[in-house]
């Protein structure tokens, strides 16, 4: 009923009212603890769907990062990935992310679901010409097929120099990553 759906939408947006507020990060993270927070695990690679119409399955999920921080809770990305970029731990988020992709893959793959993994890689990183041939290697290191694994570069962030976008780019596709 209309009565319902109101009660419901104030219901929603007392809701995410309190979320947005509850949620902010109240301060910044020291590189240590980022640090910590990635060898352990904490910053978690949580994993979103991604469906074809066309074959109307799952083909696919995006490894999104979510912090299960043991004192303020499940943070979003908008909570730390600020400090992460100011301590210059890209890098360090994307192997993880991509660790622990990889060994979720591979469950999925034993339960009989063979999904490519799509990554956020921050557009800076292939300022680094030697970063397509280290991604390979941890990835057949990991017992993964660059085939399954699709970088998306994040759209917050540039090159230094125009050109090593498309080479950089370049280089991930000629060692067989999406």
């Amino acid at each position: 009923t209309q009565r319902c759906a109101k009660t419901l939408l104030q219901t929603l947006r007392a809701h995410q009212h309190h979320a947005t507020h509850t949620n902010q990060p109240c301060h910044t993270h020291s590189k240590q603890q980022l640090l910590n927070a990635l060898t352990t695990h904490t910053i978690q690679a949580w994993y979103q769907p991604q469906y074809s119409l066309g074959q109307q399955t799952v083909v696919g999920v995006e490894a999104l990062a979510r912090w299960a921080h043991p004192q303020l809770g499940l943070l979003a990305p908008d909570t730390f990935l600020k400090d992460i970029e100011r301590e210059s731990l890209h890098e360090a988020l994307l192997y993880s992310m991509l660790e622990q992709s990889i060994t979720a893959q591979k469950k999925w793959k034993i339960l009989g679901h063979s999904l490519r993994i799509s990554v956020n890689l921050h557009t800076q990183l292939l300022d680094d010409l030697s970063l397509a041939t280290r991604l390979f290697e941890c990835v057949r290191d990991l017992g993964a097929y660059p085939a399954s694994i699709c970088f998306e570069l994040t759209e917050h962030s540039n090159t230094i120099n125009t050109s090593h976008y498309y080479s950089g780019a370049t280089r991930l596709r000629m060692k067989g990553f999406a």
